[in-house]
Order: structure tokens, then C-alpha cells, then sequence
């Protein structure tokens, strides 16, 4: 398997995301770089104040690098060289986040660890963090349902549809350990039809679409933690917990094994 040549001699990598060009952007903790066919091909810094931080990573279709940390708010590397950075000084009403979203406009959505969430473009930030419509503000997760609709994710507070600047109610299922105003949604992934997959803490991974509802347990997906979801090209739906990457195809689950401990995804 190749592994990233390594800058940062304290082997932390700190997050990850796609790359505009091919490859993958991954943080460490003083440096940013861009690894494709098997090395880096590109090294960013990682500015201070900003650094030692976990991460999302997104890189726009202008190649400007979103920068997105659980302690100290948003950092964007612009492509021309230039750091532009965002906070609670700023106007965000939260500096640590867990989530970032993109919709059909080029807004950036951010969902914050307490904050609500937060629409971010060029000289414009809105923030949403209505307690009566969001009793749950801590975010883990965005999704875009359609052109105006996202769908987010909370820590306690279930999966709830945001459109037109109002949160909706909390998605909801019948039966045991059913999905509801408290669940854990830690990662949402949308299928072309309409589809609505949802990872949870504990009560396994949902499929909804219209009337049609389906569950797999913790033990199914043996993890009880569901962090990432991700459909490839070939229909499969991979599943990353915080003990196995699993993946999910035409109703069939294949565990791959790993070695090491702790080794989720």
C-alpha cells in the first residue's frame, strides 16, 4: 500500500478531503499537502493560530482550499496564495466545526459543535442557530437533498431537513431502536433517486426513500459508531466505523479486514 512521504516528522494525520485535480489533500499538523499517483505533488502551510487542529478538507472548483477545524474555525487557502481566515470575530457564532456542505448555489455550509449552522460566501455569513427549531445544535454532518433543501445530521437531536432558512422536524421511524428527535446522525450520504442513507451512534445505518424504511444493526455493520458513508460508481456503499471499513452491496455486507488498534474510519 503507498503511504504519503512524510513532512511532519509527528505523523498525525489530521484530516482529509478531495482534490479539484485528482488525489487526495491531507493535514498534518503544520502543513497541508496533496498526495496523487502514489507522492505528494503539493505542499501548503498550515498558518498559525490554525495548526494542530482536526479537520475537513475541500477544495472548491477555483482551487481555493477550505480549511475547516474543530477548534479554531475556517481557513481558506486561496490559489493564488493568500489565507483568509473566519471566526467568532468574524461573526460565526461557534469556532469549533464538524461538517461541511456544499449546495447547488456554491454556498459553503458549516455545522458547528453547539453553534447551529452557517452559510459562508463572498462577502455574506448567515447563521442559523434558532434553539426552538434546533434544540440540538451541535452538527456532524450536511447534506444536500436538492437545490433547496439540505439535510442535517445532529449529536442527540435526529436528521432534519433546512430549507428556506427553517429547520424542519426530526426524521422519524417506527420500531425498536427506531430513528427519532434523539438520535446521533453522524453521516449522511444521498442517492440520485432520493434516497436517504443515514449513519448513527448505536442504533446502526437507515435507508429511507418515500414509504420504504430499512435498518442494519450495530452488529450488521459491526461498528456502533457509523462516521463516514460514501457511494462509489459501481452502486456500492461503503460504511466506516471506529472499528472496520465495511461496504454494502446489492444487500450484501463484506467486512475488510485491517490490522492495529483503533484503526476506524
Amino acid at each position: 500500500m503507498l503511504t504519503p512521504e512524510r513532512t511532519d516528522q509527528t505523523h498525525h494525520v489530521l484530516g482529509a478531503g478531495p482534490a479539484r485535480d485528482g488525489g487526495v489533500w491531507f493535514a498534518e499538523n503544520t502543513v497541508i499537502q496533496r498526495f496523487q499517483n502514489g507522492q505528494v505533488v503539493e505542499t501548503k502551510p498550515r498558518i498559525d493560530k490554525h495548526q494542530y487542529d482536526e479537520v475537513i478538507l475541500w477544495e472548491n472548483t477555483n482551487g481555493d482550499l477550505w480549511e475547516v477545524g474543530e477548534r479554531n474555525g475556517l481557513v481558506i487557502h486561496t490559489s493564488d496564495g493568500r489565507h483568509l481566515t473566519c471566526t467568532i470575530e468574524n461573526g460565526l457564532s461557534n469556532n469549533a466545526f464538524l461538517a461541511l456542505g456544499r449546495d447547488n448555489e456554491g454556498n459553503f455550509w458549516l455545522g458547528s459543535d453547539g453553534g447551529g449552522i452557517a452559510r459562508i460566501r463572498p462577502r455574506s455569513l448567515i447563521a442559523h442557530a434558532d434553539r426552538h427549531q434546533l434544540p440540538q445544535p451541535l452538527i456532524n454532518t450536511i447534506a444536500r437533498i436538492d437545490s433547496t433543501t439540505l439535510l442535517i445530521g445532529t449529536h442527540g437531536g435526529g436528521a432534519m431537513m433546512f430549507s428556506d432558512g427553517k429547520f424542519g422536524a426530526p426524521l422519524r421511524t417506527i420500531g425498536n431502536s427506531n430513528l427519532g428527535d434523539q438520535s446521533w446522525v453522524q453521516s449522511i450520504e444521498v442517492d440520485d433517486d432520493g434516497g436517504i442513507w443515514l449513519g448513527t451512534f448505536e442504533t446502526g445505518l437507515f435507508y429511507l426513500n418515500g414509504d420504504e424504511v430499512k435498518r442494519w444493526t450495530s452488529r450488521d455493520i459491526q461498528g456502533r459508531h457509523v462516521y463516514g458513508l460514501h457511494r462509489d460508481h459501481d452502486g456500492r456503499l461503503w460504511i466506516g466505523t471506529e472499528s472496520s471499513l465495511v461496504d454494502l452491496y446489492q444487500g450484501n455486507i463484506t467486512n475488510h479486514p485491517h490490522s492495529g488498534t483503533d484503526w476506524g474510519v
